[in-house]
Protein backbone atom coordinates (compact mmCIF):
# COMPACT_ATOMS: atom_id res chain seq x y z
CA UNK A 1 0.00 0.00 0.00
CA UNK A 2 2.72 2.41 0.72
CA UNK A 3 4.80 1.96 -2.30
CA UNK A 4 1.10 2.29 -4.25
CA UNK A 5 0.81 5.90 -2.62
CA UNK A 6 3.96 6.52 -2.88
CA UNK A 7 4.26 5.78 -6.89
CA UNK A 8 1.12 8.07 -7.05
CA UNK A 9 2.91 10.89 -5.03
CA UNK A 10 6.20 10.37 -6.87
CA UNK A 11 4.76 10.98 -9.87
CA UNK A 12 2.54 13.91 -9.23
CA UNK A 13 5.78 15.57 -8.09
CA UNK A 14 7.81 14.57 -11.30
CA UNK A 15 5.67 15.92 -13.99
CA UNK A 16 5.03 19.77 -14.02
CA UNK A 17 1.51 21.06 -13.45
CA UNK A 18 0.70 23.13 -17.14
CA UNK A 19 -0.18 26.75 -15.93
CA UNK A 20 -2.85 28.05 -18.31
CA UNK A 21 -1.38 31.41 -18.44
CA UNK A 22 2.46 30.50 -18.64
CA UNK A 23 1.90 30.74 -22.24
CA UNK A 24 2.87 33.16 -24.28
CA UNK A 25 -0.45 35.82 -24.92
CA UNK A 26 -0.95 35.15 -28.49
CA UNK A 27 -1.64 31.45 -27.88
CA UNK A 28 -5.17 30.52 -28.67
CA UNK A 29 -7.51 29.15 -26.01
CA UNK A 30 -7.91 25.72 -28.05
CA UNK A 31 -4.03 25.62 -28.05
CA UNK A 32 -4.08 26.21 -24.40
CA UNK A 33 -6.90 22.96 -24.18
CA UNK A 34 -4.84 21.03 -26.51
CA UNK A 35 -1.64 21.39 -24.21
CA UNK A 36 -3.28 21.00 -20.84
CA UNK A 37 -5.62 17.39 -22.39
CA UNK A 38 -1.87 16.55 -23.38
CA UNK A 39 -0.04 16.72 -20.09
CA UNK A 40 -3.05 15.20 -18.37
CA UNK A 41 -3.03 11.85 -20.49
CA UNK A 42 1.01 12.27 -19.86
CA UNK A 43 0.36 12.17 -16.50
CA UNK A 44 -2.30 9.19 -16.73
CA UNK A 45 -0.18 7.27 -18.47
CA UNK A 46 3.06 7.49 -16.46
CA UNK A 47 0.61 6.43 -13.02
CA UNK A 48 -0.98 3.53 -15.13
CA UNK A 49 2.52 2.44 -15.90
CA UNK A 50 3.84 2.71 -12.64
CA UNK A 51 0.56 1.02 -10.96
CA UNK A 52 0.61 -2.24 -13.37
CA UNK A 53 3.48 -4.08 -11.96
CA UNK A 54 2.85 -3.22 -8.45
CA UNK A 55 -0.64 -4.20 -8.28
CA UNK A 56 -1.48 -7.74 -7.83
CA UNK A 57 -3.09 -9.80 -10.58
CA UNK A 58 -6.19 -11.44 -8.84
CA UNK A 59 -8.12 -14.32 -10.68
CA UNK A 60 -11.06 -14.07 -12.14
CA UNK A 61 -13.47 -15.71 -15.07
CA UNK A 62 -11.87 -16.54 -18.05
CA UNK A 63 -12.13 -13.90 -20.60
CA UNK A 64 -10.70 -13.45 -24.45
CA UNK A 65 -10.29 -9.55 -23.68
CA UNK A 66 -6.63 -8.79 -23.61
CA UNK A 67 -5.32 -5.24 -22.31
CA UNK A 68 -2.81 -3.69 -23.88
CA UNK A 69 -0.78 -3.65 -20.48
CA UNK A 70 2.31 -5.18 -19.50
CA UNK A 71 0.49 -7.77 -17.26
CA UNK A 72 -2.78 -8.15 -20.09
CA UNK A 73 -5.02 -6.47 -18.44
CA UNK A 74 -7.36 -3.44 -19.57
CA UNK A 75 -7.23 -0.74 -17.51
CA UNK A 76 -10.76 -1.28 -15.92
CA UNK A 77 -9.34 -5.00 -14.43
CA UNK A 78 -6.28 -2.96 -13.53
CA UNK A 79 -9.08 -0.39 -11.40
CA UNK A 80 -10.75 -3.13 -10.40
CA UNK A 81 -7.44 -5.02 -9.24
CA UNK A 82 -6.04 -1.76 -7.23
CA UNK A 83 -9.43 -1.26 -5.22
CA UNK A 84 -9.74 -5.16 -4.70
CA UNK A 85 -5.87 -4.49 -3.22
CA UNK A 86 -6.60 -1.27 -1.12
CA UNK A 87 -9.49 -3.21 0.59
CA UNK A 88 -8.26 -6.28 1.39
CA UNK A 89 -5.25 -4.24 2.99
CA UNK A 90 -7.44 -1.48 4.88
CA UNK A 91 -9.70 -4.24 6.21
CA UNK A 92 -8.70 -5.81 9.33
CA UNK A 93 -10.34 -8.47 11.63
CA UNK A 94 -11.12 -6.07 14.24
CA UNK A 95 -10.11 -8.13 17.54
CA UNK A 96 -12.97 -9.37 19.83
CA UNK A 97 -12.94 -9.02 23.56
CA UNK A 98 -14.59 -10.88 26.00
CA UNK A 99 -15.93 -8.41 27.73
CA UNK A 100 -17.12 -4.56 27.54
CA UNK A 101 -16.79 -2.65 30.60
CA UNK A 102 -20.27 -1.91 31.58
CA UNK A 103 -19.54 1.94 32.40
CA UNK A 104 -17.82 2.81 28.65
CA UNK A 105 -21.38 1.09 27.14
CA UNK A 106 -23.34 2.99 29.57
CA UNK A 107 -21.59 6.01 28.83
CA UNK A 108 -21.34 5.11 24.40
CA UNK A 109 -25.08 4.72 24.84
CA UNK A 110 -26.25 7.62 26.74
CA UNK A 111 -24.11 10.02 24.41
CA UNK A 112 -26.31 8.89 21.07
CA UNK A 113 -28.24 11.64 19.17
CA UNK A 114 -30.43 8.89 17.93
CA UNK A 115 -31.02 6.32 20.60
CA UNK A 116 -33.77 7.49 22.97
CA UNK A 117 -32.47 5.82 26.09
CA UNK A 118 -33.38 7.28 29.48
CA UNK A 119 -31.20 5.80 33.07
CA UNK A 120 -33.82 5.12 35.61
CA UNK A 121 -33.16 4.45 39.26
CA UNK A 122 -35.50 1.08 39.19
CA UNK A 123 -36.71 1.70 42.68
CA UNK A 124 -38.08 5.18 42.70
CA UNK A 125 -38.30 5.87 39.12
CA UNK A 126 -35.80 8.94 39.37
CA UNK A 127 -34.41 10.02 35.85
CA UNK A 128 -30.41 10.03 36.33
CA UNK A 129 -29.52 10.04 33.23
CA UNK A 130 -31.05 10.46 29.21
CA UNK A 131 -29.21 10.42 25.96
CA UNK A 132 -29.07 13.02 23.87
CA UNK A 133 -31.86 11.84 21.36
CA UNK A 134 -34.22 12.18 24.71
CA UNK A 135 -33.26 15.53 25.33
CA UNK A 136 -34.93 16.67 21.93
CA UNK A 137 -38.04 15.44 22.95
CA UNK A 138 -37.90 17.49 25.33
CA UNK A 139 -35.94 20.65 24.46
CA UNK A 140 -38.80 22.66 25.99
CA UNK A 141 -39.36 21.40 29.43
CA UNK A 142 -39.48 24.58 32.00
CA UNK A 143 -36.53 22.03 33.78
CA UNK A 144 -33.42 19.75 33.22
CA UNK A 145 -34.84 16.37 32.88
CA UNK A 146 -31.29 14.20 35.52
CA UNK A 147 -33.54 14.32 38.66
CA UNK A 148 -37.28 14.65 37.68
CA UNK A 149 -39.33 11.51 38.31
CA UNK A 150 -40.02 9.43 35.28
CA UNK A 151 -43.31 8.70 36.15
CA UNK A 152 -44.60 12.11 36.21
CA UNK A 153 -44.66 12.08 32.66
CA UNK A 154 -46.94 9.48 31.95
CA UNK A 155 -50.95 8.90 32.15
CA UNK A 156 -52.09 8.49 35.09
CA UNK A 157 -53.65 5.28 33.87
CA UNK A 158 -49.93 3.98 33.04
CA UNK A 159 -48.60 4.22 36.18
CA UNK A 160 -49.29 1.01 38.13
CA UNK A 161 -48.49 -0.92 34.96
CA UNK A 162 -45.15 1.19 34.91
CA UNK A 163 -44.52 0.67 38.48
CA UNK A 164 -44.63 -3.20 37.89
CA UNK A 165 -42.65 -3.02 35.09
CA UNK A 166 -39.93 -1.52 37.04
CA UNK A 167 -40.13 -4.06 39.84
CA UNK A 168 -39.78 -6.76 37.41
CA UNK A 169 -36.71 -5.46 36.07
CA UNK A 170 -35.00 -4.89 39.02
CA UNK A 171 -35.47 -8.10 40.57
CA UNK A 172 -33.86 -9.29 36.79
CA UNK A 173 -36.79 -11.13 35.70
CA UNK A 174 -37.82 -11.42 32.19
CA UNK A 175 -40.03 -8.02 32.33
CA UNK A 176 -41.01 -7.20 28.06
CA UNK A 177 -41.65 -3.85 26.34
CA UNK A 178 -45.12 -1.97 28.13
CA UNK A 179 -46.69 0.12 25.85
CA UNK A 180 -47.10 3.69 27.79
CA UNK A 181 -48.48 7.42 26.35
CA UNK A 182 -45.93 9.89 27.39
CA UNK A 183 -46.17 14.17 27.70
CA UNK A 184 -43.46 14.84 25.26
CA UNK A 185 -42.05 18.69 25.36
CA UNK A 186 -40.09 18.43 21.61
CA UNK A 187 -42.44 21.54 20.57
CA UNK A 188 -44.21 24.67 21.67
CA UNK A 189 -47.67 22.90 21.99
CA UNK A 190 -47.26 19.44 23.87
CA UNK A 191 -48.03 15.87 22.64
CA UNK A 192 -48.95 13.17 24.73
CA UNK A 193 -47.69 10.25 22.24
CA UNK A 194 -48.07 6.26 22.46
CA UNK A 195 -44.22 4.79 22.92
CA UNK A 196 -42.64 1.53 23.92
CA UNK A 197 -40.64 0.86 27.51
CA UNK A 198 -38.03 -1.98 27.00
CA UNK A 199 -34.86 -2.34 29.35
CA UNK A 200 -31.59 -2.56 27.38
CA UNK A 201 -29.38 -3.60 30.64
CA UNK A 202 -29.69 -5.44 33.88
CA UNK A 203 -30.08 -3.78 36.82
CA UNK A 204 -26.79 -2.76 38.08
CA UNK A 205 -26.45 -0.69 41.80
CA UNK A 206 -30.48 0.00 41.78
CA UNK A 207 -30.13 1.45 38.60
CA UNK A 208 -30.85 0.22 34.35
CA UNK A 209 -30.65 1.87 30.83
CA UNK A 210 -34.47 1.67 29.06
CA UNK A 211 -34.96 2.55 25.55
CA UNK A 212 -38.09 4.45 24.44
CA UNK A 213 -39.41 3.66 21.08
CA UNK A 214 -41.55 6.28 19.81
CA UNK A 215 -43.74 5.82 16.53
CA UNK A 216 -42.38 9.19 14.63
CA UNK A 217 -38.28 9.59 14.33
CA UNK A 218 -38.88 13.33 15.44
CA UNK A 219 -40.82 15.99 17.31
CA UNK A 220 -42.78 18.15 15.83
CA UNK A 221 -41.62 21.82 16.27
CA UNK A 222 -44.48 24.06 15.23
CA UNK A 223 -44.18 27.81 15.70
CA UNK A 224 -48.06 27.89 17.30
CA UNK A 225 -50.67 25.92 18.74
CA UNK A 226 -53.24 23.99 16.62
CA UNK A 227 -55.81 25.77 14.56
CA UNK A 228 -58.20 25.28 17.26
CA UNK A 229 -60.71 27.74 16.96
CA UNK A 230 -62.12 30.21 19.38
CA UNK A 231 -65.86 28.74 19.11
CA UNK A 232 -64.23 25.65 19.89
CA UNK A 233 -63.00 26.61 23.46
CA UNK A 234 -66.11 29.04 24.15
CA UNK A 235 -67.84 26.20 23.83
CA UNK A 236 -66.42 24.19 26.68
CA UNK A 237 -66.64 27.35 28.90
CA UNK A 238 -69.63 27.21 31.14
CA UNK A 239 -70.53 26.79 34.69
CA UNK A 240 -70.00 23.64 36.58
CA UNK A 241 -70.64 22.31 40.04
CA UNK A 242 -68.66 18.99 41.61
CA UNK A 243 -70.93 15.74 41.18
CA UNK A 244 -69.68 13.38 44.45
CA UNK A 245 -71.62 10.12 42.75
CA UNK A 246 -69.17 10.42 39.76
CA UNK A 247 -66.12 11.09 41.81
CA UNK A 248 -63.85 8.94 44.09
CA UNK A 249 -64.47 11.19 46.82
CA UNK A 250 -64.53 15.07 47.96
CA UNK A 251 -61.77 17.36 46.71
CA UNK A 252 -61.05 18.41 50.64
CA UNK A 253 -59.54 14.40 50.59
CA UNK A 254 -57.08 15.26 47.78
CA UNK A 255 -56.09 18.25 49.38
CA UNK A 256 -55.62 16.05 52.56
CA UNK A 257 -52.69 14.42 50.63
CA UNK A 258 -51.06 17.04 48.99
CA UNK A 259 -50.04 18.23 52.19
CA UNK A 260 -48.31 15.29 52.67
CA UNK A 261 -46.01 16.53 49.79
CA UNK A 262 -45.62 19.64 51.41
CA UNK A 263 -42.21 20.06 53.19
CA UNK A 264 -42.92 20.92 57.13
CA UNK A 265 -41.72 24.46 57.13
CA UNK A 266 -43.90 25.16 53.78
CA UNK A 267 -47.62 24.06 54.45
CA UNK A 268 -49.38 24.21 51.46
CA UNK A 269 -53.56 24.37 51.04
CA UNK A 270 -54.95 22.15 47.89
CA UNK A 271 -56.75 23.27 44.94
CA UNK A 272 -59.93 22.99 47.06
CA UNK A 273 -59.36 25.04 50.21
CA UNK A 274 -57.49 27.91 47.42
CA UNK A 275 -60.54 28.33 45.89
CA UNK A 276 -63.09 28.49 49.15
CA UNK A 277 -60.42 31.18 50.10
CA UNK A 278 -60.61 33.05 47.39
CA UNK A 279 -64.57 33.13 48.20
CA UNK A 280 -63.52 35.39 51.37
CA UNK A 281 -62.67 38.09 49.21
CA UNK A 282 -66.63 39.43 49.11
CA UNK A 283 -68.24 40.08 52.26
CA UNK A 284 -71.33 38.29 51.38
CA UNK A 285 -69.40 35.33 50.85
CA UNK A 286 -67.59 35.92 54.14
CA UNK A 287 -70.55 36.26 55.75
CA UNK A 288 -71.97 33.20 54.90
CA UNK A 289 -69.24 31.18 55.45
CA UNK A 290 -68.75 32.45 59.35
CA UNK A 291 -72.39 32.18 59.80
CA UNK A 292 -71.92 28.16 58.40
CA UNK A 293 -68.64 27.72 60.45
CA UNK A 294 -68.84 29.73 62.96
CA UNK A 295 -67.01 33.03 63.48
CA UNK A 296 -63.10 33.49 64.34
CA UNK A 297 -62.89 29.84 62.65
CA UNK A 298 -59.53 29.93 60.73
CA UNK A 299 -60.18 28.46 57.06
CA UNK A 300 -57.18 25.90 57.13
CA UNK A 301 -58.73 24.44 60.85
CA UNK A 302 -62.25 23.58 59.32
CA UNK A 303 -63.44 20.16 59.58
CA UNK A 304 -63.63 18.10 56.44
CA UNK A 305 -67.41 17.50 56.93
CA UNK A 306 -67.64 21.25 56.99
CA UNK A 307 -66.00 21.84 53.65
CA UNK A 308 -67.46 19.02 52.08
CA UNK A 309 -70.93 20.88 52.66
CA UNK A 310 -69.20 23.64 51.61
CA UNK A 311 -68.04 22.08 47.89
CA UNK A 312 -71.53 21.08 47.49
CA UNK A 313 -72.60 24.80 47.35
CA UNK A 314 -69.87 26.34 45.12
CA UNK A 315 -69.63 26.70 41.44
CA UNK A 316 -66.95 27.15 39.12
CA UNK A 317 -67.39 28.69 36.04
CA UNK A 318 -64.42 28.37 33.41
CA UNK A 319 -63.49 30.28 30.55
CA UNK A 320 -61.57 28.76 27.73
CA UNK A 321 -60.43 31.59 24.89
CA UNK A 322 -57.41 32.66 23.13
CA UNK A 323 -55.01 35.44 24.32
CA UNK A 324 -53.60 38.21 22.19
CA UNK A 325 -50.61 35.90 21.20
CA UNK A 326 -52.55 32.87 20.32
CA UNK A 327 -52.52 31.05 23.01
CA UNK A 328 -55.03 29.47 24.71
CA UNK A 329 -56.09 30.46 28.46
CA UNK A 330 -58.37 29.45 31.14
CA UNK A 331 -60.03 31.85 33.77
CA UNK A 332 -61.33 30.08 36.81
CA UNK A 333 -64.25 32.42 39.21
CA UNK A 334 -65.86 30.74 41.97
CA UNK A 335 -69.26 31.78 43.83
CA UNK A 336 -71.57 30.33 46.92
CA UNK A 337 -74.91 29.24 45.96
CA UNK A 338 -77.23 28.52 48.26
CA UNK A 339 -79.98 25.96 48.44
CA UNK A 340 -83.30 26.74 47.26
CA UNK A 341 -84.53 25.86 50.69
CA UNK A 342 -82.09 28.46 52.11
CA UNK A 343 -83.43 31.06 49.71
CA UNK A 344 -80.83 30.46 46.45
CA UNK A 345 -78.87 33.04 47.10
CA UNK A 346 -75.95 33.63 45.07
CA UNK A 347 -72.52 35.51 46.31
CA UNK A 348 -70.49 37.57 43.04
CA UNK A 349 -68.17 35.57 40.99
CA UNK A 350 -64.12 35.73 42.27
CA UNK A 351 -61.76 34.89 40.45
CA UNK A 352 -59.33 32.19 41.18
CA UNK A 353 -56.96 31.50 38.75
CA UNK A 354 -56.22 33.24 35.20
CA UNK A 355 -53.60 30.90 33.50
CA UNK A 356 -52.34 30.73 30.05
CA UNK A 357 -52.15 26.74 28.82
CA UNK A 358 -48.31 26.75 27.26
CA UNK A 359 -46.64 26.33 30.86
CA UNK A 360 -46.14 29.47 31.63
CA UNK A 361 -46.36 29.74 35.63
CA UNK A 362 -49.62 30.94 37.42
CA UNK A 363 -48.95 33.57 39.25
CA UNK A 364 -49.68 33.42 43.06
CA UNK A 365 -52.00 30.48 42.85
CA UNK A 366 -49.60 28.27 45.16
CA UNK A 367 -49.30 29.75 48.82
CA UNK A 368 -45.43 27.91 49.55
CA UNK A 369 -42.50 30.35 48.44
CA UNK A 370 -41.11 28.73 45.90
CA UNK A 371 -43.32 26.43 44.38
CA UNK A 372 -45.45 26.98 41.07
CA UNK A 373 -47.92 25.60 39.04
CA UNK A 374 -48.09 25.16 35.30
CA UNK A 375 -50.66 24.08 32.57
CA UNK A 376 -49.85 22.13 29.26
CA UNK A 377 -52.12 22.07 26.98
CA UNK A 378 -51.79 18.89 24.63
CA UNK A 379 -51.99 19.34 20.75
CA UNK A 380 -53.25 16.02 20.40
CA UNK A 381 -56.44 16.66 22.41
CA UNK A 382 -59.37 14.23 21.55
CA UNK A 383 -62.13 15.74 18.72
CA UNK A 384 -64.53 18.55 20.53
CA UNK A 385 -62.39 18.23 24.05
CA UNK A 386 -59.63 19.88 25.79
CA UNK A 387 -56.92 17.39 27.78
CA UNK A 388 -54.66 19.51 29.75
CA UNK A 389 -51.95 18.61 32.54
CA UNK A 390 -50.85 20.20 35.70
CA UNK A 391 -48.19 20.16 37.01
CA UNK A 392 -46.34 21.44 40.47
CA UNK A 393 -42.98 22.19 40.38
CA UNK A 394 -40.90 23.64 43.55
CA UNK A 395 -37.11 24.80 44.13
CA UNK A 396 -34.81 21.65 45.37
CA UNK A 397 -31.23 22.52 45.54
CA UNK A 398 -31.56 25.23 43.33
CA UNK A 399 -33.30 22.73 40.39
CA UNK A 400 -37.28 23.25 39.68
CA UNK A 401 -38.26 19.80 40.29
CA UNK A 402 -42.21 18.25 39.60
CA UNK A 403 -43.45 16.44 42.44
CA UNK A 404 -47.38 16.06 41.40
CA UNK A 405 -48.82 16.18 37.92
CA UNK A 406 -52.66 16.01 37.46
CA UNK A 407 -54.61 15.33 33.83
CA UNK A 408 -57.56 18.00 32.95
CA UNK A 409 -60.09 16.48 30.51
CA UNK A 410 -62.69 19.54 29.57
CA UNK A 411 -65.72 18.56 27.17
CA UNK A 412 -68.69 21.28 27.11
CA UNK A 413 -70.79 18.92 29.33
CA UNK A 414 -68.53 18.10 31.98
CA UNK A 415 -64.98 18.78 33.31
CA UNK A 416 -62.83 15.84 34.86
CA UNK A 417 -59.57 15.92 36.79
CA UNK A 418 -57.65 12.70 38.01
CA UNK A 419 -54.31 11.95 38.84
CA UNK A 420 -52.15 10.02 41.96
CA UNK A 421 -49.88 11.79 44.08
CA UNK A 422 -46.96 10.05 45.62
CA UNK A 423 -43.77 10.93 46.56
CA UNK A 424 -41.51 8.31 44.86
CA UNK A 425 -42.65 4.58 42.99
CA UNK A 426 -41.52 2.83 45.88
CA UNK A 427 -44.94 3.94 47.95
CA UNK A 428 -48.47 3.50 47.36
CA UNK A 429 -49.94 5.98 45.82
CA UNK A 430 -53.17 7.42 45.93
CA UNK A 431 -55.11 7.94 43.44
CA UNK A 432 -58.12 10.22 42.89
CA UNK A 433 -60.98 11.77 40.47
CA UNK A 434 -62.38 14.44 40.23
CA UNK A 435 -65.85 15.19 38.61
CA UNK A 436 -67.71 18.52 37.64
CA UNK A 437 -70.60 18.84 35.78
CA UNK A 438 -71.82 21.97 33.50
CA UNK A 439 -75.12 23.10 35.14
CA UNK A 440 -75.60 26.60 33.39
CA UNK A 441 -74.06 28.12 30.03
CA UNK A 442 -71.17 30.89 30.86
CA UNK A 443 -71.98 34.13 31.96
CA UNK A 444 -71.91 36.52 29.25
CA UNK A 445 -70.49 39.24 31.42
CA UNK A 446 -67.37 37.01 32.65
CA UNK A 447 -66.83 35.60 29.09
CA UNK A 448 -67.16 39.71 27.21
CA UNK A 449 -64.19 39.93 30.01
CA UNK A 450 -61.79 38.37 28.26
CA UNK A 451 -62.74 38.71 25.01
CA UNK A 452 -59.92 40.12 22.58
Amino acid sequence: KNMVEGTIRDIKMVVPRYHPYSSSPTSTRSEKSRMEKAEQRKRTRLLIDALDPLVPVFSRACTAEKGSLKSKRTLLQLQEDTVFFLKKITQKKATRHNYVDCDIMREGMLSSNYLILVELDVTTGEILHCSNGLSKWYQLYPSDLIGQNFAHFLDTNDVSRFKNFLQLSASKATAKGIKIKMLTFGSKCYEQLECTLRAVQDPMGGRSIFLIDFERDVPRNPCSFPNWSPCLLREMSGIFRFDESQSSGPPTDVDVQMRKLSRKEQAELGWCHIGVSSLLQTESARAMLDRLAGENTPLGSMSSAFMRLVMKMVEMHLTFDFNSHEVPFVAMHARLKLPRVLGSLRTPWVEVLHASLDGTPVEGFLTSAGTQLRFFAHRNSAPSSLHVTGAHYRQEGGVLRCYHTRSWHISPSKSRIYGQIFRDLDEKPYQFEQTFVRVEDPDRSLMCKYVV
